[in-house]
């Protein structure tokens, strides 16, 4: 029993496991080095079939590669599941894809070698989950029309008051939804428009299925064509939470992040929102 103990004491397993693991981590960041952790996986479950040990599997599974497979695969039942990528895009980069019902979320204009490798499994994972099983299940699954075609839908589309959109109510064929005010004054924010301007601009709104509502904000300043603004978001009906957004002015002050994207918690801007009071027809 004490030889045991001694023998355990001078060799400690815990010591090549974190051994492993902090080298998989080191060789991460090292660029085309970062394929040096493959054969270190390979050699860590040869292993554990030869010694029947459960702790070299343990590694392996605590892997970087393997992490980032793990949220990739995970991150396919999510409300928002995104492609990983680097650089500073516009708005509409945001925005869900037509086709494969995912997002994309960028890391910021300069990135290193071990965050291009990080990406690169968690894309992965992500690609084969929607080969095998389809589009995301908690994404926006309706119609989804194209820039041309919202732009159509709400060129003539019934106007709201300003006042009553800053109180979060939207009006659709006589029955109002509440977005909330947070939200609303968030829909300002992305746009450009200044809050003290909002009773000047038009607000547009449109229901063109069960599944999707358009809510178009349009700014024009006297002054200053820069603060001009044309921008329609592009709603899920169920969820009242947006999807996508169309910028018409190129050189409008959207902001490259919409803040459907960088907002953590959903509910603070989808809070219920009493009726606004009685502010005269909405339309």
């Amino acid at each position: 029993m004490t030889e045991t103990i001694r023998q355990q004491t001078k060799s400690p397993r815990w010591v090549w496991m974190f051994s492993c693991w902090l080298g998989m981590v080191i060789l991460m960041e090292l660029g085309p080095l970062s394929l040096g952790v493959l054969p270190i996986i390979a050699a860590l479950v040869l292993m554990a079939f030869r010694t029947r040990s459960w702790r070299p599997i343990v590694v392996v599974l605590l892997s970087p590669i393997m992490l980032s497979l793990s949220l990739g695969v995970l991150v396919w039942f999510s409300l928002r599941p995104s492609y990983r990528t680097f650089g500073l895009p516009d708005a509409a980069f945001f925005n869900l894809d037509p086709k494969t019902r995912t997002y994309h979320n960028t890391w910021g204009c300069l990135i290193d070698e071990g965050e291009m490798q990080s990406m690169r499994y968690h894309n992965f994972a992500l690609e084969c989950m929607c080969r095998v099983f389809g589009k995301p299940p908690n994404t926006y699954s309706g119609l989804y029309p194209s820039k041309e075609d919202a732009d159509k839908e709400t060129v003539n589309a019934p106007t709201i008051l300003p006042e009553a959109f800053l109180e979060g109510a939207l009006l659709v064929d006589g029955q109002h939804i509440y977005i909330g005010a947070k939200q609303s004054r968030a829909m300002l924010k992305t746009t450009g428009i200044p809050e003290g301007h909002a009773d000047k601009m038009t607000v547009r709104v449109r229901e063109i299925s069960s599944d999707c509502l358009l809510v178009r904000l349009i700014y024009q300043h006297r002054l200053f064509a820069e603060l001009n603004t044309d921008a329609i978001f592009l709603l899920d009906r169920q969820r009242k939470w947006p999807f996508a957004i169309y910028d018409f002015v190129p050189d409008s002050l959207v902001t490259r992040y919409p803040y459907f994207v960088s907002a953590h918690d959903v509910s603070e801007l989808r809070e219920y929102s009493p009726p606004p009071p009685f502010l005269g027809p909405l339309y």
